[in-house]
């Protein structure tokens, strides 16, 4: 099975474990100009967890509803690695430091490491989720972790440090 085939099965997942029924945890934006080439965001909104898969030019038909169509394997991707990082850090206790980061503000070799650490275990606990979904097929969800990987380590070299 391809992380597209448990697409809808992880989308509900989260949908669980995020937040109350009535609040959708899950959605699609349309991608902001962003200093790290970022696919989603695992971020609080008025206290809850949400998840943000982005798009480049417009969110799919239901923004609050998994697109099956457009790029399932993709979205399955991104949604396990930010579900990974609700898992790893569900009080959001390091978004500060990424915000730091993402505004060009200096950091300490302590904080990039800090980061790249979650990006990594975030990757492997989405990769776990989709697993335990029956996923056997990784070569997309690798390809998606390898170039994410790069991007955060890339970025933050060029974030000056304290």
């Amino acid at each position: 099975m391809t992380p597209g085939d448990c697409f809808k099965h992880l989308w509900e997942r989260a949908e669980r474990e995020l937040g109350p029924p009535a609040k959708r945890a899950v959605v699609y934006h349309v991608k902001p100009a962003m200093a790290f080439d970022e696919e989603g965001l695992c971020k609080r909104d008025n206290d809850l967890p949400k998840i943000v898969l982005y798009r480049r030019d417009r969110t799919p038909p239901s923004a609050q509803d998994p697109d099956l169509l457009t790029q399932p394997v993709q979205d399955a991707c991104i949604l396990a690695h930010e579900f990974g990082h609700f898992l790893s850090d569900p009080t959001d206790r390091l978004h500060p430091v990424y915000e730091r980061a993402r505004a060009g503000q200096p950091l300490t070799p302590e904080e990039k490491g800090h980061i790249v650490a979650e990006e990594e275990k975030a990757w492997n606990l989405g990769r776990a989720a989709l697993a335990d979904l029956g996923c056997n097929e990784w070569g997309e969800f690798e390809r998606l972790r390898d170039r994410g990987l790069r991007t955060y380590r890339e970025g933050l070299a060029k974030v000056p440090e304290k």
